[in-house]
């Protein structure tokens, strides 16, 4: 079941707009934003997730998906899997810090890059940075970052915290 429809709250407005409003929010909110009309459809979750539904995942390709991240981390593979699955233009969240972690299409397009080969190089990323983590060699409060940030450089992927 999709989450919360709240798009008039936040209609018509651009990438930053939108971020400026809910950047501190306790749960998710994301939109799906052209960057001519602004927010298309904007749903609200809870506090690890928003739930689109297949009219939502219509408005998805070539635009921008931007949500918070109340945890203040980068992407889950779920966001990825979403941005490469509906050709998302770009893929950005947003935490209380005033981050923006942003990931863009791929030069050739997602249809170039198989799912299964970004999942493996992710979880090859995780399971090693996860490793430094638990054996004192790393300390981060963004894990999450990254591991996209590894993954995007291997891809040619274009990443970047803002």
């Amino acid at each position: 079941m999709a989450s919360v429809d709240v798009t008039d709250q936040y209609r018509h407005m651009d990438v930053l707009a939108f971020e400026a409003r809910i950047r501190d929010l306790g749960h998710e909110v994301a939109a799906i934003v052209d960057v001519e009309r602004g927010v298309v459809r904007a749903r609200a979750g809870g506090p690890h997730d928003v739930e689109w539904d297949d009219a939502d995942c219509e408005e998805i390709p070539g635009r921008i998906v931007c949500h918070n991240h109340p945890g203040g981390d980068s992407f889950s593979p779920d966001d990825v899997r979403l941005a490469w699955e509906f050709g998302a233009a770009q893929l950005r969240a947003v935490t209380p810090g005033g981050v923006a972690y942003t990931l863009g299409a791929p030069e050739r397009g997602w249809a170039a890059l198989a799912w299964d080969e970004i999942a493996r190089l992710g979880t090859t990323c995780a399971e090693a940075i996860f490793t430094e983590m638990e054996e004192g060699r790393l300390i981060t409060s963004t894990p999450l970052h990254l591991i996209w940030k590894e993954v995007a450089s291997r891809l040619d992927v274009p990443y970047s915290p803002e």
